[in-house]
């Protein structure tokens, strides 16, 4: 008796290794998350399709030529992105109660990716337009001030899985490319000034 309670753990076990989660699409052993007829690997895969499911986005899973992306089993803290010096690095126009900011997104990686960043209009309410340059692995964003921020909009990013990757660091090199670029035009500057200088000295003397 007891032999055959093994042997039907066994099997059962073998029967879930062919279960895929309907999210990230991992083959796993364990006894799945469910919801209506879905089986998920873990609760964040779970909490990702209903976060979509609850704003008719469920058109990812139409789309995605890869897995889609599993959030961080610990949510980031971006109440950093309320200080205004921080702030400032990453907005790249402001007027009135609109802003434009550029996030990085290092998790992006296949067009089921760009379809759900390009619909954080439907996910965020204050988001007006957002769009994602693929190559550069960022996404665009506009929204308004009086009904969205930037710590919400990358709180709400995170918990689908795509973290935005946020260091002073990045600011700071390319702020160091920048001035490396004005040093480097400055020097052409004078160059040319020198050589239009010896040109008319030559001609005059």
């Amino acid at each position: 008796m007891l032999f055959c309670i093994k042997d039907f753990d066994f099997c059962k076990k073998i029967e879930l290794k062919k279960l895929a989660c309907c999210h990230c699409g991992d083959l796993f052993i364990q006894e799945p998350v469910r919801l209506d007829s879905n089986v998920f690997c873990c609760s964040g895969c779970k909490a990702v399709y209903q976060i979509l499911k609850g704003v008719d986005l469920e058109g990812y899973y139409t789309v995605k030529e890869a897995p889609g992306n599993i959030p961080p089993k610990q949510a980031p803290n971006y109440d950093y992105l309320d200080d205004a010096k921080f702030l400032s690095k990453l907005v790249t126009f402001r007027s009135g109660s609109q802003e434009h900011a550029i996030l990085s997104i290092p998790s992006i990686h296949c067009s089921a990716c760009i379809w759900i960043l390009e619909q954080l209009h439907k996910l965020i309410s204050g988001v007006v337009h957002s769009s994602v340059n693929f190559s550069k692995k960022t996404v665009y964003v506009v929204y308004d001030t009086q009904k969205a921020s930037l710590t919400v909009i990358a709180q709400k990013l995170s918990s689908i899985g795509y973290p935005p990757h946020l260091t002073m660091g990045t600011h700071k090199t390319d702020k160091k490319k920048n001035q490396s670029k004005t040093l480097d035009t400055n020097w052409d500057c004078w160059f040319c000034f020198w050589e239009q200088y010896v040109f008319i000295s030559s001609k005059l003397f």
